[in-house]
């Protein structure tokens, strides 16, 4: 079964280009959210579970409407999945 087929909550990693504070995480659907500033470039990444696909195109959308870069959207099937 394709993951977006499930009628379950997914969890979502989605990095971003720029430095988002955590207090933004009840704005981006409760994602935790993580600032990497250690290489040359500042990255923020969220992670968490979304409802469904709408759930995540929302945010999505909210990123790209507070001007962030997306830099990548990746599907996990579990927690111990995430940065990997």
């Amino acid at each position: 079964m394709h993951p977006a087929d499930r009628k379950q909550p997914t969890i979502y990693q989605i990095s971003v280009s720029g430095h988002l504070e955590p207090d933004w995480s009840e704005y981006l659907g409760g994602l935790t959210i993580t600032v990497d500033d250690t290489g040359p470039h500042t990255t923020t990444t969220l992670c968490g579970e979304l409802i469904d696909q709408a759930a995540l195109m929302g945010v999505l959308n909210n990123l790209y409407g507070l001007g962030l870069r997306i830099l990548n959207v990746k599907h996990q099937e579990n927690y111990t999945e995430v940065n990997r």
